[in-house]
This record gives C-alpha cells, structure tokens and sequence, in this order.
C-alpha cells in the first residue's frame, strides 16, 4: 500500500514538473532575440533574491535599525 502512495506522488510531481518545465522553455525563448540570421543572438537572464527579516528583539550585531523588520532585496 506505501508503495503505491509514494509511486502515485512520483508520478504526480513528475506531471508538474513537465508543466513547469515547458513553461521556462516559453520564457527562456521569449527572452533570446536573434537576428541577421542568427549571426547576432542576445539573451536576457539574472535572479531576483528577495529576503524579510523579523526580529522580536532588537536587531542583532551590527545592524543599526529601528525597526523590527528589515527587506533585502538583491538583482
């Protein structure tokens, strides 16, 4: 019986997987201008990091802040 539920929850992951897969090929291709007959290929890509802190305390160590929740973000 275990083995059927683990089979049946690799197989569903695995579906999802392909959805998500097929979707970042679109972007990844939405993202790729080519041109003079693909002798010039430009291609956007980065990461975006976003990080929320919460203290209960006052912030630690060197971190000189007010208040009690900070936002990082990052490209």
């Amino acid at each position: 019986m275990k083995l059927r539920a683990l089979s049946l929850c690799v197989f569903a992951c695995t579906a999802c997987a392909f959805d998500i897969d097929d979707f970042l090929d679109r972007l990844d291709t939405a993202l790729t201008i080519s041109a003079f007959q693909d002798n010039l290929r430009a291609r956007l890509s980065g990461t975006l990091d976003l990080e929320i802190y919460h203290f209960e305390q006052p912030a630690p160590g060197l971190i000189d802040s007010s208040i009690d929740t900070l936002f990082n973000p990052r490209l």
